[in-house]
């Protein structure tokens, strides 16, 4: 796979990973709103049930009841947004693991190829020198070729 091709997976990992965030975001958004309703809710529960006089102990107790019930159906909300949450991260950590282990293979593939353009380099160096020595010592070589071999022995080492 080509180093352009990497790039482009890599970054779009990277918004998909921006747009888990988001959610991220939005889940924690919706679970403050959620305790803060339920706050409320307790205290409207609380300054009723001090505040109530006597002869509306019975609608008291209907409002106590009906509290109750909307309380349970934000704790419901707030354990789905929760799961949500959980699953996004799940979701979150699993893009970035992707994309992690795509930038060390990318990172990898770049290193081996600047070796490979460093070997060439080097080759093609190597080459133009044994070029200009044979051009300066061509007479002998032709008397003695032998001496190519101790040549590039001891120029690679």
């Amino acid at each position: 796979m080509s180093a352009g091709r990497f790039s482009v997976l890599i970054r779009h990992l990277r918004r998909q990973e921006d747009d888990q965030r988001a959610l991220l975001v939005d889940c924690d958004a919706e679970l403050s709103r959620l305790a803060t309703d339920r706050q409320t809710l307790a205290q409207q529960v609380a300054q009723s049930a001090v505040s109530c006089p006597p002869q509306l102990h019975e609608q008291l107790l209907i409002f106590t009841a009906s509290c109750q019930q909307r309380d349970q159906l934000l704790a419901t909300r707030m354990a789905e947004i929760e799961q949500r949450r959980s699953n996004i991260q799940t979701q979150l950590v699993a893009l970035w693991r992707r994309r992690r282990s795509l930038e060390t293979v990318d990172a990898r593939q770049q290193r081996a190829h600047r070796a490979k353009l460093q070997a060439r380099q080097d080759g093609s160096i190597l080459d133009s020198a044994v070029r200009a020595w044979y051009l300066h010592e061509g007479k002998e070589l032709e008397e003695n070729p032998s001496s190519v071999a101790e040549y590039h022995s001891e120029a690679l080492s």
